[in-house]
């Protein structure tokens, strides 16, 4: 079995006008010490969204998705016509199965 030491500041820093994001696996991103993946978990991130800021209606298929609020409050919506909301100490998990849309946004005024 390979063996991967990542120090902090080798995680991917994902950036936009919606969120700061830190990944642990390189999610395509060429030339990084960051593996593709680790067997069947495939993204590790830790993710801030910026307060009123979401991230718009995306596809997922065969993957389970566990959010994990640390802080604020977050909307999620999908296709299977759930609508809830989260807030801090909340865990959500989501089978995608053969697949769903799925969008999500911090409802807060702050971080």
């Amino acid at each position: 079995m390979e063996t991967y030491k990542l120090a902090a500041a080798d995680r991917g820093l994902l950036k936009n006008s919606e969120f700061t994001g830190n990944a642990l696996f390189n999610n395509g991103q060429k030339g990084t010490v960051r593996p593709d993946n680790f067997g069947p978990l495939y993204v590790f991130n830790n993710d801030t969204l910026y307060p009123g800021s979401g991230l718009g209606m995306r596809p997922h298929a065969n993957v389970d998705i566990v959010t994990i609020m640390i802080s604020g409050e977050e909307s999620h919506k999908d296709t299977l016509g759930i609508h809830e909301n989260h807030t801090a100490g909340d865990v959500q998990v989501i089978s995608a199965g053969s697949g769903l849309h799925h969008a999500g946004g911090n409802t807060s005024s702050s971080y």
